[in-house]
């Protein structure tokens, strides 16, 4: 930081100390030009009536055109929602919005639903489409994989026997969420296994 002020304002040319946070040359601006800038009347940016801004940021004269510019702006949102676009599956026409997994009509909507719910019934979780521990229990008998010992379902997820799922091939090597990938183990036993390759 220098010694004296060595920033020249804007505007007025008053010098200004310079800090680390100031803003370039020829774009600083001293406190009295900043107040003579707000006191400045503007017009509105809903009536256009003429209104001295009680902040550099203020657009709009009063709270009731503020309100008002805020109604037109979600009416202008709501308009840009309704715009028809293609389904993401069948690639018919829909004002349906889009969400994370992408944008469908109805009928592909209904369709996926069915589907997500059929994979639930056969023990497959929603969010990643994994199947449960339950499912990987029953098909493993129970037996953990790394030491072979017998798993207790009814333990706390955090206790170091609890059940998990083990995948074989590490997800961040490639390995899929697919069941052929997973196997039950004890919650101590893969954390102590890590993430080796299978051999």
């Amino acid at each position: 930081m220098p010694r004296r002020p060595d920033l020249p304002c804007a505007r007025c040319g008053k010098l200004l100390w310079r800090g680390s946070t100031s803003l370039p040359e020829g774009q600083a601006t001293c406190r009295a030009c900043r107040n003579v800038q707000r006191e400045t009347p503007r017009p509105c940016a809903h009536c256009g009536a003429a209104f001295a801004p009680a902040s550099v940021a203020q657009v709009v004269c009063s709270e009731s055109c503020r309100s008002a510019r805020m109604r037109e702006g979600a009416s202008i949102l709501s308009g840009l929602s309704k715009q028809p676009g293609p389904c993401d599956d069948c690639g018919a026409l829909t004002t349906r919005g889009r969400n994370q997994a992408g944008r469908f009509c109805a009928a592909c909507s209904r369709k996926r639903a069915k589907e997500r719910n059929a994979r639930k019934d056969q023990g497959w979780t929603k969010s990643a489409l994994l199947p449960s521990v339950r499912v990987l229990a029953a098909r493993d008998n129970y037996v953990c994989h790394v030491c072979g010992g017998d798993v207790d379902m009814t333990l706390p997820f955090n206790d170091r026997m609890a059940p998990t799922r083990d995948h074989i091939v590490p997800r961040h090597l490639g390995g899929g969420h697919d069941p052929s990938n997973l196997k039950l183990a004890h919650r101590g036993c893969n954390s102590r296994r890590g993430a080796p390759l299978p051999v």
